[in-house]
């Protein structure tokens, strides 16, 4: 357990203009923090949300003393988050607790979920170890003959108040070398890279990645599969927060 929970991807979508199935329930989909508190206290929650621009926002909840509870930022937070923006987040509490996020996507008016998705918050708080994370399994699913496309991103959280100069390496399953490129990350933002879009990806060969930084981040890996014309209705979606920490011994150089 932890006083500090991390992710750094989400985006509450509305874009189709139906009317929300569930009156003040939810849009097109959304995003959920699931809390257990196991203490004697009650927990005081202070969410911050992080974005590509712009200063970060603050909400309160809270979770009774040996209780567990599903958040629904859509709802709880309707006013401090705005939807169809991408966001990272911190929750922050007065007692250890445990913290899992859980998406849902709907068709617009369709009220059983099209796909969802859950992970576990990272655990603060951040140092030395989160300057370096590592993931295996990214790749490109895109073919013209086939009815599904997926899409993949990589998204770094900068939660702290120096900008973040941050080296991704992607290492590839064939016989090229090792792919490297730099980013910026402002204090208190986020940076979401759409991997689709990178001129070293190959169609369905494999890569994983490895992110190394001067200052401590939270990275998150995003992939998406959608009919092919709807990019607003996934069919399927997982997130994962990556490995933090060297591969043995020292952080890598």
């Amino acid at each position: 357990m932890s006083t500090e929970w991390y992710f750094a991807y989400g985006r509450i979508v509305d874009e189709s203009g139906a009317p929300l199935v569930f009156p003040d329930a939810h849009p097109d989909s959304g995003d959920y923090v699931l809390v257990l508190n196991p203490s004697e206290e009650p927990a005081e929650l202070s969410f911050t949300f992080y974005f590509e621009e712009g200063a970060p926002v603050r909400g309160m909840a809270k979770v009774g003393a040996r209780r567990a509870a599903s958040l629904p930022l859509h709802v709880a937070f309707k006013h401090e988050l705005p939807w169809n923006r991408t966001y990272g987040c911190r929750v922050s509490s007065n007692v250890p607790i445990v913290c899992q996020r859980t998406q849902g996507q709907w068709r617009p008016g369709d009220p059983v979920t099209e796909a969802m998705g859950s992970t576990m918050l990272y655990p603060g708080p951040l140092g030395a170890k989160e300057r370096q994370w590592s993931y295996a399994d990214g790749i490109i699913c895109l073919r013209d003959e086939h009815p599904l496309v997926e899409s993949e991103w990589v998204a770094l959280l900068n939660p702290g108040t120096s900008e973040a100069h941050a080296q991704l390496t992607a290492y590839h399953a064939g016989d090229r070398d090792p792919t490297s490129w730099t980013v910026q990350v402002p204090p208190q933002q986020i940076h979401v890279i759409k991997l689709d879009d990178e001129c070293w990806v190959v169609p369905y060969e494999l890569f994983g990645i490895i992110v190394r930084s001067d200052e401590p981040l939270v990275v998150e890996q995003i992939r998406k599969a959608y009919d092919r014309g709807d990019q607003q209705s996934p069919r399927s979606m997982f997130d994962v927060i990556p490995h933090a920490g060297a591969l043995g011994g020292a952080l890598d150089g």
